[in-house]
């Protein structure tokens, strides 16, 4: 998943140990917020999402209602074919289904990687404002 991840980004990398922050060792990570497209037996597109159940307490509770997709790929030559689309239109369902009112897409850096790593986030610091 790495490397195609890799394969797919133009501006960041992903390592194993960023992977793993932003999956297993997530506290907020939940397998079934996070979508896979294959072509056959190869990995094509990928979309992760997470809810905040865990930590920061301020921040879970301030974000009841919002989820974020913080990973996302399609490769290159399966672009343009709706599969993004796709992925994205369940990853709505299954929100909608959860009451979410709103879906933020984080980039590959800050609080993904750094989850669960006793940062101290200031209060109201990913409330969405307006």
């Amino acid at each position: 998943m790495r490397r195609k991840a890799n394969s797919c980004l133009a501006q960041d990398t992903v390592t194993d140990n960023s992977l793993e922050r932003i999956t297993l060792a997530n506290p907020n990570f939940l397998s079934d917020l996070s979508l896979v497209a294959v072509d056959g037996d190869e990995i094509v597109g990928c979309m992760m999402g997470v809810r905040r159940t865990k930590s920061p307490q301020e921040v879970v509770r301030a974000q009841r209602e919002v989820r974020h997709v913080i990973l996302f790929f399609v490769t290159e030559e399966h672009r343009r074919k709706g599969i993004a689309s796709m992925m994205l239109e369940e990853l709505e369902e299954r929100y909608r289904k959860a009451g979410v009112s709103r879906i933020r897409a984080c980039d590959f850096a800050g609080w993904t990687l750094f989850s669960g790593g006793g940062l101290d986030v200031p209060r109201g610091h990913f409330v969405p404002r307006g």
